[in-house]
C-alpha cells in the first residue's frame, strides 16, 4: 500500500487490511453474526420507508418550512431510535454515549466527529432529535430518499459556495451542523486528511466545532469492509466529546482547519 499525505505533509500509513478484523472461532457462530448484521441493515430499510411516508404526510398540511424541517427531523429521529434499540436488544451494537445530553443542549455549533463505521451518523441521528446532517449530493438528488432529506433541512456535502452559505444561514439561525470533517470513512489512520469546508463555515458563521471522538474495537463496516465479512458482534461504539473550537479573529480558515485537524490526530493516536 502507498502512503497517503496529509494537509501538513506529513505521510499517514494505510490501516492494515482487513483493519485487524477478529475471527470466529467456529462457521455457525460466523453464518449468525452475518445473519444478525443483515436483518440489523433490513430494520434500518424498512424504518426508511416509514420515515419517507410520514414525512410526505406532514409535508402536505404543514406550509411554514422552519416548522416542517424540525417535525420531519423529529420523525428521523424517532424512526432511527427505535432502530437502535433494535439492534442493540438483538446484539449487534453498544452504543457508548454517557456525554448525549450535553450534545443536545448544543445550539448554533458544528459537531464534527471521527468517521471509524458506516453508522456513524445514526448513532448522532438517533439520540439527537434536532441536527442539520450533510449528506451525499446524489442522495439528495434522489426522488425517493432525497425528498425526505430535502425536508429535514439536510445539505449536500459538495463543499460549493452553495453549500457553506446554506451551512452558514443554517448555524446563525441557531442549528446545528452535523459535518465529518474526513468527508469519508477512515481509511488512513488516526484519520483522513481534512476537508476544510467546515472550518470556513464555522469562520464565516463565528460558529464554535464541537470534537467528537468514535473508536471501535475494530473497522465493522468500515471504508473497506466486505459485505460478505462476517463481524464479531456485538461492536462496541465509544462516543465522548472531545474540545470545542473556535476560529480567532485573526486565523484563517485553513490554519483553523489544521488545528483542528491536529487535534484529532493527536487524540485519535491516543485512543486507538
Amino acid at each position: 500500500m502507498t502512503e497517503k499525505e496529509t494537509n501538513s505533509g506529513r505521510a499517514e500509513r494505510p490501516l492494515p487490511e482487513p483493519f485487524q478484523r477478529p475471527r470466529h472461532t467456529s462457521r455457525v457462530a460466523a453464518v449468525y453474526d452475518l445473519l444478525r448484521l443483515y436483518l440489523g441493515f433490513a430494520c434500518y430499510g424498512a424504518g426508511a420507508l416509514l420515515v419517507v411516508l410520514v414525512c410526505w404526510l406532514i409535508a402536505v398540511p404543514v406550509r411554514d418550512p422552519a416548522r416542517r424541517k424540525h417535525l420531519c427531523q423529529y420523525v428521523v429521529y424517532l424512526a432511527l431510535k427505535g432502530w437502535a434499540a433494535v439492534v442493540t436488544r438483538i446484539g449487534i451494537f453498544v452504543f457508548d454515549f454517557p456525554e448525549v445530553e450535553r450534545v443536545r443542549a448544543l445550539r448554533g455549533t458544528i459537531i464534527a466527529p471521527s468517521h471509524p463505521t458506516l453508522v456513524d451518523a445514526l448513532t448522532f441521528l438517533s439520540t439527537v432529535p434536532h441536527v442539520v446532517c450533510l449528506m451525499k449530493k446524489s442522495i439528495l438528488q434522489n426522488p425517493f430518499m432525497g425528498s425526505t432529506a430535502r425536508l429535514a433541512g439536510y445539505l449536500p456535502n459538495d463543499h460549493g459556495r452553495e453549500f457553506i452559505r446554506l451551512g452558514r444561514d443554517a448555524l446563525r439561525s441557531g442549528d446545528c451542523l452535523l459535518i465529518f470533517p474526513e468527508g469519508t470513512r477512515t481509511v488512513v489512520s488516526p484519520v483522513n486528511p481534512f476537508k476544510l469546508g467546515f472550518a470556513l463555515m464555522a469562520k464565516l458563521a463565528d460558529a464554535p466545532v464541537q470534537t467528537v471522538l468514535i473508536t471501535v474495537p475494530y473497522r465493522m463496516v468500515g471504508k473497506r469492509w466486505k459485505l460478505w465479512w462476517a463481524p464479531v458482534l456485538p461492536l462496541r461504539i465509544k462516543v465522548r466529546l472531545g474540545e470545542q473550537f473556535r476560529a480567532g479573529p485573526k486565523q484563517s480558515a485553513h490554519d483553523f482547519g489544521a488545528e483542528v485537524e491536529g487535534y484529532f490526530r493527536k487524540r485519535m493516536k491516543d485512543e486507538g
